[in-house]
C-alpha cells in the first residue's frame, strides 16, 4: 500500500512538472521547459536517470516496471522530442520519440489498455516527421 502511494504520487508530481514544461514551450521558454523536464525525469528514474541517453525505451520500461510510471516517462519523453526537435538536435529528438513509443507500446502491452493510443499516434507522428526530415 505504501509503495503503491508512493508511486502515485510521483506519478502526479511528475504530470505537474511535464504540464508546467510544455506551458514554458508554449510560451516560448525552451531552456526553462528542458530544465523542468529534468525534474520529472528525476521524480519518475530516481538514480536510474543516468541511464536515459543510454538505453532504449523497453529497458526504461523494466527499469521502472510500472505501468503508469511508464505512462507519465512517456510524456516526458515525447515533449523532450518536441523541445530537441525544435532546437535543432534532431538525432536526439529522435531518440526521445522512440523511447516514448517503446513505453507506451511495453504499458499497452502489460495492462492490455488502449488508453494511451491517442498518445501513441502523437508519437508516431512525431517519429514520422523526425524520419522525414
Amino acid at each position: 500500500m505504501f509503495e503503491d502511494d508512493f508511486i502515485l504520487r510521483a506519478v502526479k508530481q511528475a504530470a505537474v512538472m511535464v504540464a508546467r514544461a510544455l506551458g514554458l514551450k508554449q510560451a516560448g521558454q525552451q531552456e526553462e521547459a528542458q530544465q523542468t523536464l529534468g525534474e520529472a525525469y528525476d521524480e519518475l528514474l530516481g538514480p536510474s536517470r543516468e541511464f536515459l541517453d543510454s538505453v532504449d525505451g523497453a529497458t526504461l520500461y523494466r527499469l521502472v516496471a510500472n505501468v503508469e510510471v511508464a505512462r507519465a516517462l512517456a510524456a516526458a519523453c515525447a515533449l523532450d522530442a518536441g523541445l530537441r526537435e525544435q532546437a535543432g538536435e534532431r538525432s536526439k529528438a529522435l531518440q526521445r520519440a522512440q523511447q516514448a513509443r517503446d513505453l507506451l507500446l511495453a504499458a499497452r502491452r502489460d495492462d492490455g489498455s488502449s488508453a494511451a493510443d491517442g498518445e501513441l499516434a502523437l508519437v508516431n507522428a512525431l517519429l514520422t516527421r523526425l524520419a522525414q526530415a
